[in-house]
Protein backbone atom coordinates (compact mmCIF):
# COMPACT_ATOMS: atom_id res chain seq x y z
CA UNK A 1 0.00 0.00 0.00
CA UNK A 2 2.53 2.36 1.20
CA UNK A 3 4.79 2.13 -2.24
CA UNK A 4 0.92 2.35 -4.29
CA UNK A 5 0.69 5.71 -2.55
CA UNK A 6 4.23 7.05 -3.09
CA UNK A 7 3.64 5.82 -7.04
CA UNK A 8 0.59 7.85 -7.16
CA UNK A 9 2.04 11.13 -5.39
CA UNK A 10 5.48 10.89 -7.24
CA UNK A 11 2.71 10.09 -10.72
CA UNK A 12 1.07 13.44 -9.75
CA UNK A 13 4.45 15.28 -8.76
CA UNK A 14 6.09 14.48 -12.67
CA UNK A 15 2.34 15.72 -14.32
CA UNK A 16 2.38 18.71 -12.09
CA UNK A 17 6.33 19.64 -13.45
CA UNK A 18 5.34 18.96 -16.90
CA UNK A 19 2.36 21.21 -17.01
CA UNK A 20 3.98 23.73 -15.51
CA UNK A 21 7.05 23.32 -17.82
CA UNK A 22 4.64 23.19 -20.94
CA UNK A 23 2.47 26.10 -20.05
CA UNK A 24 6.23 28.43 -19.75
CA UNK A 25 7.16 27.06 -23.16
CA UNK A 26 3.84 28.07 -24.34
CA UNK A 27 4.34 31.48 -23.29
CA UNK A 28 7.21 32.10 -24.51
CA UNK A 29 6.09 30.77 -27.79
CA UNK A 30 3.67 32.79 -27.47
CA UNK A 31 5.37 36.01 -26.93
CA UNK A 32 7.47 35.29 -29.93
CA UNK A 33 4.77 34.79 -32.70
CA UNK A 34 2.02 37.91 -31.19
CA UNK A 35 3.87 40.32 -28.75
CA UNK A 36 8.17 40.09 -29.83
CA UNK A 37 9.35 43.40 -28.28
CA UNK A 38 12.97 43.28 -29.80
CA UNK A 39 16.12 42.43 -28.22
CA UNK A 40 18.80 41.98 -30.65
CA UNK A 41 17.17 41.77 -34.00
CA UNK A 42 13.83 42.39 -35.77
CA UNK A 43 12.00 39.92 -37.32
CA UNK A 44 9.37 39.22 -40.06
CA UNK A 45 6.75 37.38 -38.42
CA UNK A 46 5.67 35.80 -41.38
CA UNK A 47 8.83 34.80 -43.02
CA UNK A 48 10.25 33.55 -39.69
CA UNK A 49 7.40 31.08 -38.94
CA UNK A 50 7.46 29.52 -42.47
CA UNK A 51 11.13 28.87 -41.85
CA UNK A 52 9.90 27.53 -38.30
CA UNK A 53 7.56 25.14 -40.18
CA UNK A 54 10.33 24.07 -42.61
CA UNK A 55 12.79 23.52 -40.25
CA UNK A 56 10.49 21.15 -37.96
CA UNK A 57 9.43 18.74 -40.45
CA UNK A 58 12.56 19.20 -42.43
CA UNK A 59 14.54 18.14 -39.32
CA UNK A 60 12.28 15.56 -38.74
CA UNK A 61 12.45 14.03 -42.34
CA UNK A 62 16.66 14.56 -42.31
CA UNK A 63 16.43 12.44 -38.87
CA UNK A 64 14.18 9.93 -40.48
CA UNK A 65 15.59 9.54 -44.11
CA UNK A 66 19.15 10.61 -43.73
CA UNK A 67 20.64 10.23 -40.32
CA UNK A 68 20.81 6.60 -41.35
CA UNK A 69 22.67 6.62 -44.37
CA UNK A 70 25.19 8.97 -42.47
CA UNK A 71 25.56 5.62 -39.89
CA UNK A 72 26.76 4.06 -42.20
CA UNK A 73 30.12 5.79 -42.90
CA UNK A 74 32.96 4.62 -41.16
CA UNK A 75 33.75 6.91 -37.99
CA UNK A 76 31.22 9.66 -39.14
CA UNK A 77 31.07 11.32 -35.55
CA UNK A 78 34.77 12.05 -35.65
CA UNK A 79 34.67 14.05 -39.29
CA UNK A 80 31.77 15.89 -37.43
CA UNK A 81 34.15 16.65 -34.25
CA UNK A 82 37.02 17.71 -36.07
CA UNK A 83 35.04 19.83 -38.10
CA UNK A 84 33.32 21.49 -35.36
CA UNK A 85 36.68 22.15 -33.61
CA UNK A 86 37.50 23.47 -36.93
CA UNK A 87 34.46 26.09 -37.69
CA UNK A 88 34.98 27.26 -33.47
CA UNK A 89 38.90 28.07 -33.88
CA UNK A 90 38.82 29.59 -36.98
CA UNK A 91 35.32 31.88 -36.14
CA UNK A 92 36.17 32.24 -33.03
CA UNK A 93 39.96 33.94 -34.37
CA UNK A 94 38.40 36.02 -37.07
CA UNK A 95 35.89 37.62 -34.18
CA UNK A 96 38.02 37.57 -31.41
CA UNK A 97 37.01 40.59 -29.09
CA UNK A 98 39.61 42.02 -26.44
CA UNK A 99 39.07 41.65 -22.56
CA UNK A 100 36.19 44.17 -22.09
CA UNK A 101 33.54 43.79 -18.96
CA UNK A 102 33.39 41.39 -16.35
CA UNK A 103 35.23 38.83 -18.67
CA UNK A 104 37.94 41.86 -18.96
CA UNK A 105 38.03 42.56 -15.38
CA UNK A 106 38.69 38.61 -14.65
CA UNK A 107 41.64 39.22 -17.05
CA UNK A 108 43.19 42.04 -16.12
CA UNK A 109 43.10 40.96 -12.40
CA UNK A 110 44.79 37.33 -13.40
CA UNK A 111 47.39 39.21 -15.69
CA UNK A 112 48.56 41.27 -12.50
CA UNK A 113 49.02 38.42 -10.66
CA UNK A 114 51.01 36.51 -12.83
CA UNK A 115 53.33 40.05 -14.18
CA UNK A 116 53.19 41.41 -10.24
CA UNK A 117 52.47 38.15 -7.89
CA UNK A 118 49.70 39.83 -6.18
CA UNK A 119 46.02 40.36 -6.42
CA UNK A 120 46.58 43.77 -6.55
CA UNK A 121 43.34 45.06 -7.97
CA UNK A 122 41.37 43.51 -5.57
CA UNK A 123 38.97 45.96 -5.76
CA UNK A 124 36.86 44.05 -8.50
CA UNK A 125 36.57 40.66 -6.64
CA UNK A 126 35.44 42.40 -3.30
CA UNK A 127 32.60 43.85 -5.40
CA UNK A 128 32.41 40.18 -7.61
CA UNK A 129 33.88 37.72 -5.25
CA UNK A 130 31.57 34.64 -7.28
CA UNK A 131 34.38 35.32 -9.97
CA UNK A 132 37.25 34.54 -8.13
CA UNK A 133 37.58 30.59 -9.62
CA UNK A 134 37.45 32.14 -13.21
CA UNK A 135 40.15 34.40 -12.20
CA UNK A 136 42.37 31.24 -10.58
CA UNK A 137 41.70 29.76 -14.13
CA UNK A 138 43.08 32.64 -16.54
CA UNK A 139 46.12 33.10 -14.01
CA UNK A 140 46.92 29.07 -14.92
CA UNK A 141 46.40 29.50 -18.13
CA UNK A 142 48.15 33.05 -18.33
CA UNK A 143 51.04 31.24 -17.10
CA UNK A 144 51.05 28.36 -19.00
CA UNK A 145 51.05 30.25 -22.16
CA UNK A 146 53.88 32.45 -20.55
CA UNK A 147 56.08 29.81 -20.01
CA UNK A 148 55.41 28.59 -23.55
CA UNK A 149 56.79 32.28 -24.84
CA UNK A 150 53.13 33.54 -25.58
CA UNK A 151 53.05 37.27 -25.40
CA UNK A 152 49.32 37.74 -27.21
CA UNK A 153 47.28 35.81 -24.92
CA UNK A 154 43.42 36.44 -26.50
CA UNK A 155 44.31 33.97 -29.23
CA UNK A 156 45.31 31.04 -27.51
CA UNK A 157 42.38 31.60 -24.75
CA UNK A 158 40.00 31.41 -27.96
CA UNK A 159 41.48 28.37 -28.72
CA UNK A 160 41.38 26.88 -25.54
CA UNK A 161 37.64 27.68 -25.60
CA UNK A 162 37.27 26.30 -28.58
CA UNK A 163 38.46 22.85 -27.21
CA UNK A 164 36.53 23.09 -24.27
CA UNK A 165 33.11 23.70 -26.08
CA UNK A 166 34.20 21.36 -28.79
CA UNK A 167 34.90 18.83 -25.74
CA UNK A 168 31.46 19.83 -24.63
CA UNK A 169 29.78 18.70 -27.58
CA UNK A 170 31.57 15.10 -27.63
CA UNK A 171 30.55 14.65 -24.37
CA UNK A 172 27.02 15.53 -25.06
CA UNK A 173 27.41 13.25 -27.80
CA UNK A 174 28.64 10.51 -25.64
CA UNK A 175 25.77 10.96 -23.38
CA UNK A 176 22.72 11.01 -26.03
CA UNK A 177 24.17 7.63 -27.11
CA UNK A 178 24.25 6.10 -23.92
CA UNK A 179 20.89 7.62 -23.02
CA UNK A 180 19.32 6.19 -26.61
CA UNK A 181 21.00 5.05 -29.26
CA UNK A 182 23.65 6.50 -32.15
CA UNK A 183 21.29 7.38 -34.30
CA UNK A 184 19.69 9.88 -32.37
CA UNK A 185 23.74 10.91 -31.19
CA UNK A 186 24.39 11.49 -34.51
CA UNK A 187 21.24 13.91 -34.85
CA UNK A 188 22.38 15.56 -31.93
CA UNK A 189 25.73 16.20 -33.64
CA UNK A 190 23.89 17.57 -36.96
CA UNK A 191 22.02 20.20 -34.54
CA UNK A 192 25.05 21.28 -32.28
CA UNK A 193 27.26 21.57 -35.99
CA UNK A 194 23.99 23.97 -37.39
CA UNK A 195 23.77 26.13 -33.87
CA UNK A 196 26.13 28.81 -35.10
CA UNK A 197 26.41 30.50 -31.57
CA UNK A 198 28.48 27.84 -30.51
CA UNK A 199 31.18 28.95 -32.49
CA UNK A 200 30.96 32.59 -32.34
CA UNK A 201 31.05 32.05 -28.66
CA UNK A 202 34.48 30.90 -28.43
CA UNK A 203 35.02 34.51 -28.41
CA UNK A 204 34.14 34.91 -24.83
CA UNK A 205 37.02 33.66 -22.66
CA UNK A 206 34.04 33.89 -19.35
CA UNK A 207 32.28 31.59 -17.41
CA UNK A 208 29.33 31.13 -19.71
CA UNK A 209 32.01 28.64 -21.89
CA UNK A 210 34.40 27.65 -18.93
CA UNK A 211 31.40 26.31 -16.81
CA UNK A 212 29.86 24.35 -20.55
CA UNK A 213 31.57 21.69 -20.27
CA UNK A 214 30.98 20.69 -16.91
CA UNK A 215 27.31 20.74 -16.99
CA UNK A 216 27.29 17.69 -20.08
CA UNK A 217 30.25 16.01 -17.61
CA UNK A 218 27.46 15.89 -14.35
CA UNK A 219 24.75 13.78 -16.67
CA UNK A 220 27.87 11.90 -18.41
CA UNK A 221 29.39 10.89 -14.84
CA UNK A 222 26.17 10.12 -13.75
CA UNK A 223 24.94 7.70 -16.29
CA UNK A 224 27.98 5.78 -15.90
CA UNK A 225 27.96 5.78 -11.80
CA UNK A 226 24.47 4.43 -12.07
CA UNK A 227 25.46 1.69 -14.46
CA UNK A 228 28.41 0.09 -11.88
CA UNK A 229 27.80 -1.28 -8.27
CA UNK A 230 30.78 0.50 -6.80
CA UNK A 231 32.09 3.85 -8.19
CA UNK A 232 33.76 5.20 -5.55
CA UNK A 233 36.46 7.01 -7.62
CA UNK A 234 33.78 8.07 -10.23
CA UNK A 235 31.90 10.08 -7.30
CA UNK A 236 35.32 11.83 -5.84
CA UNK A 237 35.70 12.93 -9.31
CA UNK A 238 32.07 13.77 -9.33
CA UNK A 239 32.42 15.84 -6.39
CA UNK A 240 35.44 17.69 -7.17
CA UNK A 241 33.99 18.59 -10.64
CA UNK A 242 30.90 19.46 -8.68
CA UNK A 243 32.88 21.84 -6.93
CA UNK A 244 34.72 23.75 -9.67
CA UNK A 245 31.49 24.33 -11.45
CA UNK A 246 30.30 25.52 -8.93
CA UNK A 247 32.06 28.02 -8.52
CA UNK A 248 32.39 29.20 -12.09
CA UNK A 249 28.98 29.03 -12.85
CA UNK A 250 26.30 28.31 -10.20
CA UNK A 251 24.07 27.52 -12.60
CA UNK A 252 25.52 24.49 -14.33
CA UNK A 253 24.89 22.73 -11.01
CA UNK A 254 21.34 22.36 -12.56
CA UNK A 255 22.06 19.25 -13.69
CA UNK A 256 22.84 17.47 -10.62
CA UNK A 257 19.98 19.07 -8.89
CA UNK A 258 17.67 17.94 -11.76
CA UNK A 259 19.26 14.47 -11.30
CA UNK A 260 18.50 14.20 -7.85
CA UNK A 261 15.10 15.11 -7.96
CA UNK A 262 14.44 12.71 -10.78
CA UNK A 263 15.95 9.83 -9.15
CA UNK A 264 13.90 10.49 -6.38
CA UNK A 265 10.44 10.72 -7.80
CA UNK A 266 11.46 7.23 -9.75
CA UNK A 267 11.53 5.76 -6.50
CA UNK A 268 15.41 5.25 -6.20
CA UNK A 269 15.97 6.59 -2.80
CA UNK A 270 18.43 4.45 -0.98
CA UNK A 271 20.77 3.97 -4.78
CA UNK A 272 20.40 7.93 -4.42
CA UNK A 273 21.74 8.02 -1.07
CA UNK A 274 24.53 5.54 -1.51
CA UNK A 275 25.56 7.34 -4.57
CA UNK A 276 25.35 11.67 -3.71
CA UNK A 277 26.68 10.82 -0.08
CA UNK A 278 30.21 10.90 -1.32
CA UNK A 279 29.78 13.33 -3.90
CA UNK A 280 28.67 15.70 -1.70
CA UNK A 281 31.20 14.91 0.79
CA UNK A 282 34.04 16.11 -1.76
CA UNK A 283 32.12 18.38 -3.10
CA UNK A 284 31.63 20.70 0.81
CA UNK A 285 35.20 19.59 2.13
CA UNK A 286 36.66 21.39 -1.37
CA UNK A 287 34.20 24.59 -0.74
CA UNK A 288 35.06 24.70 2.91
CA UNK A 289 38.49 24.86 2.15
CA UNK A 290 38.75 26.83 -0.61
CA UNK A 291 36.45 29.64 1.25
CA UNK A 292 39.12 29.28 4.32
CA UNK A 293 42.50 29.27 2.45
CA UNK A 294 41.97 30.69 -1.15
CA UNK A 295 39.66 33.38 -0.49
CA UNK A 296 41.18 35.22 2.64
CA UNK A 297 44.44 35.64 -0.33
CA UNK A 298 42.45 37.01 -3.11
CA UNK A 299 40.28 39.59 -0.99
CA UNK A 300 40.46 40.68 2.49
CA UNK A 301 37.51 40.63 4.73
CA UNK A 302 37.53 44.34 5.37
CA UNK A 303 37.37 45.00 1.73
CA UNK A 304 34.62 42.53 1.09
CA UNK A 305 32.56 44.65 3.87
CA UNK A 306 32.82 47.78 2.02
CA UNK A 307 32.09 46.84 -1.78
CA UNK A 308 30.70 43.13 -2.09
CA UNK A 309 27.61 42.84 -3.74
CA UNK A 310 24.76 40.72 -1.78
CA UNK A 311 23.01 38.16 -3.31
CA UNK A 312 19.73 40.01 -2.96
CA UNK A 313 21.18 42.90 -5.53
CA UNK A 314 20.46 40.17 -8.19
CA UNK A 315 17.11 39.12 -7.12
CA UNK A 316 16.61 43.17 -7.00
CA UNK A 317 17.40 43.41 -10.56
CA UNK A 318 15.38 40.45 -11.75
CA UNK A 319 12.36 41.82 -10.43
CA UNK A 320 12.66 45.09 -12.76
CA UNK A 321 11.56 45.80 -16.21
CA UNK A 322 12.99 43.00 -18.41
CA UNK A 323 15.40 41.69 -15.67
CA UNK A 324 18.22 42.56 -17.36
CA UNK A 325 21.68 44.36 -15.64
CA UNK A 326 20.26 47.75 -14.99
CA UNK A 327 23.25 50.55 -13.89
CA UNK A 328 20.48 52.57 -11.74
CA UNK A 329 19.89 49.67 -9.81
CA UNK A 330 23.96 48.55 -9.23
CA UNK A 331 24.21 52.14 -8.30
CA UNK A 332 21.45 51.90 -5.85
CA UNK A 333 22.85 48.77 -4.16
CA UNK A 334 26.13 50.47 -3.81
CA UNK A 335 25.18 53.98 -1.80
CA UNK A 336 25.37 51.76 0.89
CA UNK A 337 28.40 51.89 3.21
CA UNK A 338 28.19 48.32 4.98
CA UNK A 339 27.08 44.85 3.26
CA UNK A 340 24.49 44.18 6.20
CA UNK A 341 23.14 47.30 4.48
CA UNK A 342 23.16 46.70 1.14
CA UNK A 343 21.36 43.92 1.29
CA UNK A 344 18.41 45.21 4.05
CA UNK A 345 17.81 48.00 1.59
CA UNK A 346 17.88 45.14 -1.31
CA UNK A 347 15.52 43.07 0.66
CA UNK A 348 12.97 46.30 1.12
CA UNK A 349 12.73 46.31 -2.71
CA UNK A 350 12.18 42.96 -2.96
CA UNK A 351 9.43 42.92 -1.38
CA UNK A 352 7.88 46.03 -2.93
CA UNK A 353 8.50 44.53 -6.08
CA UNK A 354 6.81 41.25 -5.36
CA UNK A 355 3.90 42.22 -2.75
CA UNK A 356 2.82 45.77 -3.62
CA UNK A 357 2.26 45.33 -7.13
CA UNK A 358 -1.25 44.42 -9.13
CA UNK A 359 -1.79 40.50 -10.36
CA UNK A 360 -1.69 42.54 -14.22
CA UNK A 361 1.92 43.97 -13.57
CA UNK A 362 2.96 40.88 -12.40
CA UNK A 363 1.73 39.09 -15.58
CA UNK A 364 3.37 41.59 -18.06
CA UNK A 365 6.50 41.47 -15.91
CA UNK A 366 7.18 37.82 -16.86
CA UNK A 367 6.03 37.81 -19.85
CA UNK A 368 8.57 40.55 -20.78
CA UNK A 369 10.96 38.93 -19.03
CA UNK A 370 10.79 35.10 -20.17
CA UNK A 371 10.72 36.52 -23.63
CA UNK A 372 13.88 38.48 -23.54
CA UNK A 373 14.87 35.60 -21.65
CA UNK A 374 14.43 32.93 -23.93
CA UNK A 375 13.07 34.54 -27.62
CA UNK A 376 16.77 35.28 -28.75
CA UNK A 377 18.28 32.14 -31.19
CA UNK A 378 21.51 34.68 -30.94
CA UNK A 379 22.04 34.21 -27.50
CA UNK A 380 22.63 37.80 -27.09
CA UNK A 381 25.59 37.34 -29.58
CA UNK A 382 25.98 41.15 -31.11
CA UNK A 383 26.52 42.57 -27.74
CA UNK A 384 29.26 39.96 -27.10
CA UNK A 385 31.01 40.84 -30.36
CA UNK A 386 30.67 44.27 -30.73
CA UNK A 387 32.68 45.06 -27.68
CA UNK A 388 36.03 45.84 -28.42
CA UNK A 389 36.53 43.89 -31.83
CA UNK A 390 40.26 43.69 -32.14
CA UNK A 391 39.64 43.96 -35.95
CA UNK A 392 36.51 44.37 -38.65
CA UNK A 393 35.89 41.97 -40.94
CA UNK A 394 33.24 40.87 -43.32
CA UNK A 395 31.51 38.01 -40.71
CA UNK A 396 30.77 41.24 -38.42
CA UNK A 397 28.18 42.18 -40.80
CA UNK A 398 26.83 39.32 -41.50
CA UNK A 399 26.10 38.87 -37.61
CA UNK A 400 26.15 41.84 -35.92
CA UNK A 401 22.91 43.91 -35.60
CA UNK A 402 22.36 46.51 -38.04
CA UNK A 403 25.20 44.11 -40.48
CA UNK A 404 24.83 44.67 -43.84
CA UNK A 405 24.71 41.22 -44.52
CA UNK A 406 22.59 40.63 -41.60
CA UNK A 407 18.96 40.07 -42.94
CA UNK A 408 19.61 37.28 -44.60
CA UNK A 409 21.89 35.60 -41.39
CA UNK A 410 19.71 36.38 -38.39
CA UNK A 411 16.71 34.25 -39.46
CA UNK A 412 19.22 31.15 -39.11
CA UNK A 413 20.03 30.99 -35.53
CA UNK A 414 16.05 32.13 -34.65
CA UNK A 415 14.73 29.33 -37.02
CA UNK A 416 16.81 26.90 -34.71
CA UNK A 417 16.01 28.12 -31.39
CA UNK A 418 12.63 28.68 -31.75
CA UNK A 419 12.08 25.26 -33.65
CA UNK A 420 14.44 23.57 -30.61
CA UNK A 421 12.03 25.16 -28.03
CA UNK A 422 8.51 23.54 -30.13
CA UNK A 423 10.50 20.37 -30.42
CA UNK A 424 10.66 20.58 -26.33
CA UNK A 425 7.24 20.60 -25.91
CA UNK A 426 6.54 18.27 -28.00
CA UNK A 427 8.65 16.41 -26.50
CA UNK A 428 7.27 17.10 -22.41
CA UNK A 429 3.18 16.65 -24.45
CA UNK A 430 4.75 12.97 -25.44
CA UNK A 431 5.79 12.19 -22.32
CA UNK A 432 2.91 13.53 -20.42
CA UNK A 433 0.70 11.25 -22.52
CA UNK A 434 2.75 8.05 -22.24
CA UNK A 435 3.14 8.85 -18.82
CA UNK A 436 7.12 7.86 -19.64
CA UNK A 437 9.08 10.17 -17.03
CA UNK A 438 11.70 7.39 -16.35
CA UNK A 439 13.49 8.33 -19.39
CA UNK A 440 16.81 9.61 -19.09
CA UNK A 441 16.14 12.96 -21.01
CA UNK A 442 13.91 13.93 -18.18
CA UNK A 443 16.61 14.85 -16.71
CA UNK A 444 17.59 17.49 -19.88
CA UNK A 445 13.74 18.50 -19.52
CA UNK A 446 14.15 19.25 -15.71
CA UNK A 447 17.54 21.13 -15.90
CA UNK A 448 15.70 23.19 -18.57
CA UNK A 449 13.14 24.16 -16.13
CA UNK A 450 15.86 24.83 -13.16
CA UNK A 451 16.88 27.33 -15.44
CA UNK A 452 14.11 29.35 -16.17
CA UNK A 453 12.80 28.97 -13.00
CA UNK A 454 15.85 30.79 -11.53
CA UNK A 455 16.06 33.14 -14.65
CA UNK A 456 13.07 34.42 -13.87
CA UNK A 457 13.52 36.06 -10.36
CA UNK A 458 17.45 36.31 -11.26
CA UNK A 459 19.33 39.45 -13.38
CA UNK A 460 18.86 37.53 -16.97
CA UNK A 461 20.55 38.01 -20.75
CA UNK A 462 20.14 35.57 -23.36
CA UNK A 463 23.96 34.28 -23.09
CA UNK A 464 22.97 32.93 -19.77
CA UNK A 465 21.65 30.02 -21.86
CA UNK A 466 24.73 28.96 -23.35
CA UNK A 467 26.22 26.73 -20.87
CA UNK A 468 23.83 24.22 -20.42
CA UNK A 469 22.80 24.87 -23.81
CA UNK A 470 24.09 21.48 -25.15
CA UNK A 471 21.43 20.00 -21.97
CA UNK A 472 18.74 22.12 -23.37
CA UNK A 473 19.58 20.69 -27.07
CA UNK A 474 19.23 16.83 -25.90
CA UNK A 475 15.45 17.38 -24.39
CA UNK A 476 14.22 18.15 -27.85
CA UNK A 477 16.14 14.91 -29.67
CA UNK A 478 12.74 12.55 -28.18
CA UNK A 479 10.67 15.49 -30.11
CA UNK A 480 11.76 15.11 -33.26
CA UNK A 481 11.40 11.97 -33.26
CA UNK A 482 8.09 12.15 -32.42
CA UNK A 483 7.26 14.40 -35.43
CA UNK A 484 9.36 12.14 -37.89
CA UNK A 485 6.21 9.18 -36.86
CA UNK A 486 4.59 11.61 -39.88
CA UNK A 487 7.08 9.80 -42.96
CA UNK A 488 5.58 6.61 -41.52
CA UNK A 489 2.85 4.80 -43.49
CA UNK A 490 1.43 4.37 -39.77
CA UNK A 491 1.08 7.97 -38.04
CA UNK A 492 2.44 7.54 -34.51
CA UNK A 493 2.61 10.85 -33.62
CA UNK A 494 2.83 10.54 -29.72
CA UNK A 495 4.91 7.69 -29.17
CA UNK A 496 8.50 8.51 -29.18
Amino acid sequence: MKIKKLEKISFFIWNTIFIIFSVILITILYCMFFSYERIIYNFNSIILFLGIVIYIFGMAFFYKKIIPKLLNIKHIEYYFFALFLFNAIIIGLFMRVGPTWDMGSCYNVAKAYVEQGTYAETYYLSVFPHNSMMVIIDVCLIKFFTILGIKDYIIPFVIVVSMLITGSIIIAFKCVQEMFNKEKALLFLVLSLLTTPFYFYAVEYYTDTFSMIFSVLFLFLWLKIMKKEKSTILEIIFGFLLFLGMKIKVTCSFVFIAIIIYELLNGKYKELLSKIKIILLVCSVCIVLFNIIVMPKMVKKELSEQNEIPTEHWIMMGLHGKGDFDYEEYAYTQSFPSLKERKEKDREIIKKRIFYSSWKEKINWYKRKISFTWNDGSYYLSEVLRRDKLHENRVHSLVMAGGKNNKYYKYFPQIMHEGMLIYILINSISIIYNKKYKKYDTICILTTLGLMVFLLFWETRPRYLINLLPIIMIAQINGIECVSFIFKKKKKMLKA
